[in-house]
């Protein structure tokens, strides 16, 4: 299940995640089977995130950094 503090961070803007994640870097942040439709995280940095099971139909990740992210049971990516 996702953080909720992770949530939070996120739906303040992919700017806001990315300056949390630069400052956090051993941090792995758990999105696990969260509901990211219909958003625009172009430019997200999702490196070593765990995104199991999240859905991401709609979502625009232009640019997105998943190196090492665990993306087991997604839905949306192409």
């Amino acid at each position: 299940m996702a953080s909720p503090t992770h949530l939070r961070i996120l739906t303040q803007g992919v700017h806001v995640w990315n300056s949390w994640r630069h400052n956090r870097e051993s941090v792995s942040p758990d999105l696990s089977r969260a509901d990211l439709t219909n958003r625009n995280l172009a430019g997200v940095n999702f490196s070593n995130a765990n995104l199991d099971g999240a859905d991401f139909t709609n979502t625009n990740l232009n640019g997105a950094k998943l190196f090492g992210a665990s993306l087991e049971g997604t839905v949306g990516l192409v």
